[in-house]
């Protein structure tokens, strides 16, 4: 069930940032996929490989927002059912970070998404997903293993 309003997430204590994280990473390496979408590794990829699939039909349509919550809701329950997650989806209040987006809290290291990658390639050294490996990149991209 989607929490309204869902958490910003600059408002989670320590203890629910590590939670939110250790659930995300839960989904990205612990669970293997459970779908025969192609190249799908993870229920992490299985979710980016849905969004991938159907992101032509419905991007630039009415069924924008509603896919998009529907996909959010499928994300969230993931993390609570597979991953044991018990708080609600948070989201980013950029407003609060205005002016000093470098500086949020969500970029932390420990307790945050970690950096936003290094020049060049934009790969991700620290934090949480520091060295994570995208199985299915953007079908514009070559079909490969990559940061």
């Amino acid at each position: 069930m989607l929490t309204f309003p869902p958490p910003n997430r600059q408002s989670l204590s320590r203890a629910q940032q590590r939670e939110y994280l250790d659930a995300e990473l839960c989904l990205m390496w612990r669970i293997r996929q459970r779908t025969d979408l192609s190249a799908a590794v993870s229920r992490f990829d299985d979710l980016v490989k849905a969004h991938q699939l159907q992101s032509a039909v419905v991007h630039n349509t009415g069924w924008f927002l509603p896919f998009h919550r529907l996909h959010m809701h499928a994300h969230e329950r993931l993390l609570r059912e597979e991953c044991g997650y018990t708080g609600a989806q948070p989201y980013w209040d950029e407003e609060e970070d205005a002016g000093r987006f470098s500086q949020s809290r969500v970029f932390d290291d420990q307790f945050g998404f970690g950096g936003d990658g290094r020049r060049g390639d934009r790969c991700v050294e620290d934090g949480p997903f520091a060295n994570y490996t995208v199985a299915l990149p953007p079908p514009s991209l070559p079909m490969q293993r990559d940061c």
